[in-house]
């Protein structure tokens, strides 16, 4: 009987130990947090780097935050254009730029009965104000009724400030990171980017992607990415479906595409759709001897809309370092960092 109830203290006492110690570790890597938010990553993107990520950027901060270099943008894009794109657009047009059929088919049968609604129902069910509601209805019926060889009519600017903006604009943050693990002899860094929707984009029919570039000739390893998706009404995500890889494209020594869809079959069939809400991608740069030379890595978001323009994105690394991208792409500002080899 002793040696049970001793058995039973050590493991009550080893048990309050445990989580006193978890407590300990936890606590601090939640206000560790607040670190990234001052060195500039943008608090919106925390839930979208991994756990692993986000405490190897602290632990670098803490020892020299001179080598991490952060900064973050926001991206606007305009709804009330893209639908009123794709309703004066033809089913074979837009396959033909690389939309997929169903979701292209699934949007076009939600907006004719969006505008079949009065403005008042149309408000109620998007949780949004009369006011947007009568603007969507006007961006359908504008978009139906124009040539197909005309270019989308834009929303006047001030239509838009009207509105309150949760349905007729939505933002998306982006932030990039880019950490120096150089050697005395070798070039290293590690580059992380990170997105999050903010608000719920309209339309989702393409596949964004993430683009990422640098000079000097270095090489990629560690590449990894995720993509969030949450099943989604037609104003708000909901509840979380699922997280997969994105598909990734090199241009060896040069730069790196990842791609991934806009929207996935939702978890829960009540749901219209899934779409992305927030994602990572990681990889490392690096030489095998440094040349004393400096360049800079740079990348940004691109959003797929409803132009009928190129689709291209392509790097520039010499002499300056860029991304160019073709009309069919929202894009972000590109964030750029300067690093040695």
């Amino acid at each position: 009987m002793k040696k049970v109830m001793t058995l039973l203290l050590v493991l009550v006492i080893f048990t309050t130990f445990t989580s006193n110690l978890l407590a300990i570790q936890i606590s601090p890597r939640d206000n560790d947090e607040k670190i990234l938010i001052q060195n500039g990553l943008a608090k919106e993107n925390l839930e979208a780097l991994s756990n692993i990520d986000k405490e190897q950027l602290i632990e670098n901060l803490k020892k020299d935050k001179s080598k991490v270099q952060i900064n973050s943008v926001i991206m606007e894009i305009d709804n009330l254009a893209e639908i009123e794109a794709f309703m004066s657009r033809s089913r074979q047009e837009l396959i033909e730029s690389g939309a997929d059929s169903d979701k292209v088919d699934t949007t076009r049968k939600e907006l004719e009965r969006f505008s079949t609604l009065s403005e008042e129902k149309l408000a109620k069910e998007l949780n949004t104000s009369i006011a947007e509601a009568r603007y969507i209805k006007r961006a359908i019926e504008q978009g139906r009724n124009m040539s197909n060889d005309n270019q989308p009519k834009e929303i006047k600017e001030q239509e838009i400030i009207n509105a309150s903006g949760s349905i007729s604009s939505t933002t998306l943050t982006y932030s990039q990171a880019v950490t120096n693990l150089s050697t005395a002899t070798r070039p290293i860094y590690k580059v992380n980017v990170a997105y999050t929707w903010n608000t719920v984009y309209a339309l989702s029919i393409y596949s964004d992607a993430i683009a990422a570039c640098w000079g000097g000739g270095l090489v990629t390893s560690g590449i990894s990415s995720a993509a969030a998706y949450y099943d989604s009404t037609n104003s708000s995500f909901a509840s979380y479906n699922k997280t997969i890889s994105m598909t990734k494209e090199e241009t060896i020594q040069a730069g790196i595409k990842f791609r991934f869809p806009q929207a996935v079959m939702p978890k829960n069939p009540a749901y219209p759709t899934s779409k992305t809400r927030n994602g990572s991608a990681t990889f490392t740069i690096y030489q095998l001897q440094k040349q004393g030379y400096a360049t800079q890595v740079a990348s940004r978001y691109c959003h797929r809309s409803i132009r009928l323009e190129s689709t291209s994105i392509s790097f520039s690394t010499s002499p300056t370092v860029s991304i160019n991208v073709g009309g069919a792409w929202d894009t972000s500002a590109q964030r750029i960092s300067t690093i040695s080899y």
